[in-house]
């Protein structure tokens, strides 16, 4: 899949080491391994981790302690939360930034809805990542505050 330029890529420091809270499997390569590497993925590989998951798994769930934020590469995936209509993120999504930012619980269950790559990374290097690549962080900042104002505007119509 084409990935913007913000996104994250595989770890190259870590090999084979799983993020916490995860229990996909995980591999290790360079940020060459993808094909259109752009420059904010490649400073980025030595801090994320290429991990998948088989089909139907909870990558994350509600109520959890939030320790990794996900990258989709490819697959799919459904956020669910009861009382919502469950959401999907597909190849270039991202989710796992709210209970890093706030240190607060998971707010949904994500599941896998066949098998799923993501990249994951830690949430130190998540932080430190926002402090030393601002246009990430403006990138993750505006999709939150779509996904905001998504849910407002599907809440007050």
């Amino acid at each position: 899949p084409v990935l913007p330029p913000w996104q994250l890529q595989a770890d190259s420091n870590t090999p084979h080491q799983k993020p916490p809270g995860h229990s996909g499997s995980t591999s290790s390569k360079s940020c060459l391994s993808l094909q259109g590497c752009r420059s904010g993925i490649c400073r980025l590989a030595g801090i994320a981790q290429e991990v998948r998951f088989p089909p139907q798994s909870a990558i994350v769930r509600e109520g959890s302690s939030g320790q990794t934020f996900y990258v989709i590469l490819d697959g799919a995936v459904s956020v669910i939360s009861p009382g919502w209509k469950p959401i999907r993120l597909q190849a270039g999504d991202f989710f796992g930034e709210m209970s890093l930012l706030d240190g607060k619980e998971r707010s949904a269950t994500i599941e896998a809805d066949a098998e799923v790559l993501t990249l994951a990374i830690a949430r130190p290097d998540f932080m430190k990542m926002l402090e030393s690549e601002p246009p990430m962080a403006v990138a993750i900042l505006r999709e939150l505050a779509t996904r905001l104002r998504t849910l407002d505007e599907t809440h007050t119509s």
